[in-house]
């Protein structure tokens, strides 16, 4: 088994702000963990390898799809930060894109004396049937957050928080990425962020038995708390709380497996990098 199959790898997944970035941080922090990270990514850096990399340069199908994917790749923030300015540890011509990623991680992992690495991009919670078939020993971390408190964060962090179709567009995303998790709930460690905040000893307990690490050798995040708020939460209202519901309601309507089969699909033919990509963090 090559050495990106091993055992080690973390995935973390779940809706825009709900906790992922928290989360992994508290992982990460663990002595035999790593992440990249950075101020700037307020800790944990995406990668966005399956939800964007990947299907922007066409899967890897070919040969040149894959050299173009390398290119890009180790040119982005997340390669900066995890590899400097080191060239890529193994070419793509004759390997898959998921072990050139497997890879990459690995040798990041042990050029700081770390055992396993931690992977997190929110989105990839549509991928997690790849993840799973790639990379068959791998823990995947789910967290999810009651809808109005991720959807309100959301929209004062990204949006207009005085329009409605932002209510509609953040409250419809966020309940088809938790249709995800409730179809991959067998697949997944899931965790609560109300559970991580008010019972954060009996959290950590949980991830340390299910992730096989030693708690003891949590060191505790040394990020601030990712907040879109500078002072309390606003108010949402009645209105936008009803918007937020109706959302919610028209995907609940819809089985899970049809949710997770068509976003899963959509999401599979992206064809933009993220802003952020190459200039996330320096």
């Amino acid at each position: 088994m090559g050495e990106y199959k091993k055992k080690g790898q973390i995935f973390v997944v779940g809706p825009h702000r709900s906790g992922t970035t928290w989360l992994a941080n508290v992982i990460a922090s663990h002595e035999d963990v790593y992440t990249p990270q950075c101020e700037q990514a307020d800790g944990t850096h995406e990668s966005a390898f399956f939800s964007a990399v990947a299907p922007y340069f066409r899967w890897g199908k070919t040969v040149q799809d894959r050299i173009a994917l390398q290119s890009a790749f180790e040119r982005s923030s997340f390669f900066r930060v995890a590899l400097g300015a080191e060239k890529g540890p193994v070419a793509v011509e004759n390997r898959s894109i998921y072990e050139y990623f497997g890879v990459v991680m690995h040798r990041a992992a042990r050029r700081r004396g770390k055992e396993r690495w931690l992977e997190k991009t929110p989105e990839h919670v549509y991928f997690i049937d790849e993840i799973k078939e790639e990379y068959p020993n791998a823990k995947l971390v789910g967290i999810k957050r009651r809808t109005i408190n991720s959807v309100r964060s959301a929209v004062h962090k990204w949006s207009e928080p005085q329009q409605l179709y932002p209510w509609l567009k953040f409250a419809f995303r966020d309940e088809v990425m938790k249709s995800c998790l409730k179809y991959w709930k067998n697949e997944l460690i899931l965790l609560e962020y109300k559970q991580l905040e008010k019972k954060y000893d009996r959290s950590l307990k949980k991830i340390a038995e299910s992730l096989s690490l030693k708690k003891e050798k949590f060191k505790g995040s040394r990020f601030s708390p990712n907040s879109s708020f500078e002072k309390e939460r606003p108010d949402v209202g009645v209105i936008k709380y009803l918007a937020v519901y109706v959302a919610v309601l028209v995907v609940r309507l819809i089985p899970n497996v049809l949710v997770t089969t068509c976003s899963s699909m959509y999401m599979r033919q992206r064809s933009s990098l993220p802003d952020w990509f190459y200039d996330g963090c320096e």
